[in-house]
């Protein structure tokens, strides 16, 4: 994959060597992600314990339903008489998704835990450092300008936390709260649309990730990935 990629921007470094413009814009982008694959899921549990800092916790708290994510990129590209385009992307941004709460298992002092239903979320926060080299192809040029791009997120994981609440059917409310191991690097073939007028932009992306955030764990065949769909603004020079 790495190696399609150099071969990619190679080839559009020979092509853009002549009449070409350079572009630099800051994006603000806003969107939905969630994790996909076998592991991922809609419903967990959560158990409540009244010893150690890991008492109150979600069982998987990597949920298959989307949650808003944020973000802001400084933007580089070079554009061709023809159209074709070369750029990157640099900043960063936090992907979340959101597990429902359906169970809890409460354990007081060394008591077997006890099963409760439970009403509550836990969303899961993946904060990043954000590079996207693509290619893409000026679509319209004038009053309006149109871009085709396709790329690949290259995302370096800074950290990664559970955060939830839920109420028991006791009428009793807890808060679970843990924190992971930082992301490993995440690949997400990524496309997008960037319609401009003027200085102004606005964007539509979709990236899919490759990293299998479970390839490590054991169990029959654990598989979750990230996938993000986003919205930008975007201010250009």
């Amino acid at each position: 994959m790495k190696k399609v990629y150099l071969l990619l921007l190679a080839l559009g470094s020979a092509t853009l060597s002549f009449g070409q413009k350079v572009e630099f814009g800051l994006q603000l982008n806003a969107g939905a992600s969630v994790f996909a694959g076998e592991s991922a899921s809609e419903t967990s549990a959560i158990t409540v314990a009244d010893a150690g800092p890991t008492s109150f916790y979600t069982h998987n708290p990597f949920g298959s339903k989307p949650r808003p994510t944020f973000g802001a990129s400084l933007q580089l590209q070079r554009v061709g008489e023809s159209g074709f385009i070369l750029g990157a992307q640099a900043g960063a941004e936090q992907l979340r998704s959101m597990v429902n709460i359906n169970k809890a298992y409460v354990a007081d002092g060394n008591a077997v835990p006890t099963e409760q239903d439970a009403d509550g979320e836990s969303t899961m926060k993946a904060d990043f450092f954000q590079f996207q080299p693509y290619l893409g192809w000026r679509l319209l040029k004038g009053s309006f300008d149109l871009d085709l791009t396709v790329g690949t997120d290259v995302g370096f994981g800074r950290k990664m936390q559970s955060e939830g609440e839920a109420t028991l059917e006791d009428g009793s409310s807890y808060e679970t709260a843990y924190d992971f191991s930082k992301p490993r690097t995440d690949f997400r073939p990524r496309i997008g649309l960037t319609l401009y007028r003027g200085h102004i932009g606005l964007s539509a992306s979709y990236a899919h990730g490759l990293t299998n955030y479970k390839s490590e764990w054991d169990g029959n065949n654990p598989e979750l990935f990230l996938r993000a769909a986003r919205l930008g603004l975007l201010f250009r020079l």
